[in-house]
């Protein structure tokens, strides 16, 4: 695989074929935007926020462009995987569920084998 300058510099060349100043400026802005992007994943996916949250800090990481700010405020409204069952937290029922979606939970959970929290 081509390294980032390598890319950028055949970017460069095709987009700037006849003048080397715009393509070096061109390289310079690509490389630069390329390390800004991979320092932006990385730190989503180090974010003390992102703990329990994997699979969702991938997907803001890499499908959105989200700042770190704004993926840490949505990490932290996200539920946490437990125990490795990324659906966990639908055991039971939510925070300011009624009474009739409480029990269509509990009847999903026992239909689909999934026992609730607190119960075998």
């Amino acid at each position: 695989m081509p390294t980032t300058a390598a890319r950028a510099a055949a970017a460069a060349a095709k987009a700037f074929p006849y003048d080397p100043d715009l393509r070096a400026e061109f390289e310079r802005a690509f490389v630069a935007s390329a390390f800004a992007e991979r320092r932006r994943v990385g730190a989503i996916l180090s974010l003390p926020e992102a703990q329990g949250r994997q699979p969702s800090a991938q997907v803001i990481a890499l499908e959105t462009d989200l700042t770190v700010e704004e993926a840490a405020r949505l990490l932290a409204a996200t539920p946490k995987i437990e125990d490795g069952d990324p659906l966990a937290f639908l055991d039971g029922p939510l925070p300011g569920a009624t009474d009739t979606a409480a029990r269509a939970m509990a009847d999903h959970a026992r239909m689909t084998g999934r026992p609730q929290k607190g119960r075998s």
